[in-house]
């Protein structure tokens, strides 16, 4: 009996564990507070650490590495690639994998600017601003999260595709009604706004972030563009969901 089903299963397994953990990490790097903006005693001096320009160009490379494979393998002529090769219920567990490993080096690699702070609110010695901002990051990523579960969380992940093949019914995004298809082509991530609220509501502004979050944004402008019929649709399985709760 062949093994290969059980190796694809494994792998769409390790694509959900590590999307896991990277969103953990990626919810710390976006989230976090740090104390101050005060520069710590062990970071470089002025004449020690790197110029801004370059700082700012490693960033932006790693964040354009990102999107263009974010970008690329979901590509039709990726997925046709792995069609060919008999491969096409393994498309998307490798799409994740390699994006959670690309995604997990940009965070690694980040380089901070903590000598280059647009603005400073100093928050933790507020007990009222610190829980304000707190809730509302916890609601957000909350709201984030809820948005995927409509969007198939398996199947995002890879999973169901690998489960169907070893049953051989078709992929399971021909099961999906035209307008949750229609949706996914327009926007395959949730809450654009809830994004701009996590990288511009924050405390301690300092350029790597901006250069952060406008470039992911830029990115979403670009690439997100759900019309009138997706958000119907939308609000139509919101008012569902919020019934099935009931």
């Amino acid at each position: 009996m062949s093994r290969l089903p059980s190796v694809k299963l494994g792998v769409a397994y390790l694509g959900a564990v590590l999307s896991v953990a990277v969103v953990v990490q990626l919810v710390k790097f976006i989230s976090y507070l740090p104390a101050s903006a005060t520069p710590l005693p062990d970071e470089p001096s002025s004449q020690e650490r790197p110029s801004t320009a370059w700082v700012v160009l490693h960033n932006v490379s790693l964040i354009c590495c990102f999107l263009f494979l974010h970008s690329a393998l979901a590509d039709s002529a990726v997925k046709g690639f792995f069609e060919r090769w008999g491969l096409r219920d393994q498309q998307r567990s490798i799409y994740v994998i390699v994006t959670c490993i690309s995604l997990q080096f940009l965070l690694y690699s980040w380089q901070p600017t903590p000598w280059f702070v647009l603005w400073n609110l100093n928050i933790n010695s507020n007990h009222w601003l610190w829980w304000m901002y707190t809730i509302l990051h916890v609601y957000i990523w909350i709201l984030v999260y809820a948005g995927n579960l409509m969007l198939d969380v398996p199947e995002l992940l890879g999973i169901k595709q690998v489960i169907y093949s070893n049953v051989e019914l078709q992929n399971p995004e021909n099961y999906k009604s035209s307008s949750l298809q229609r949706l996914r082509k327009h926007m395959n991530h949730t809450s654009f706004l809830g994004f701009s609220i996590l990288f511009w509501v924050y405390p301690l502004m300092r350029l790597d972030r901006v250069i952060f979050a406008v470039l992911l944004q830029l990115y979403m402008v670009i690439n997100w563009n759900p019309d009138s019929q997706d958000l119907k649709y939308m609000k139509e399985q919101f008012e569902h969901k919020k019934l099935e709760v009931k």
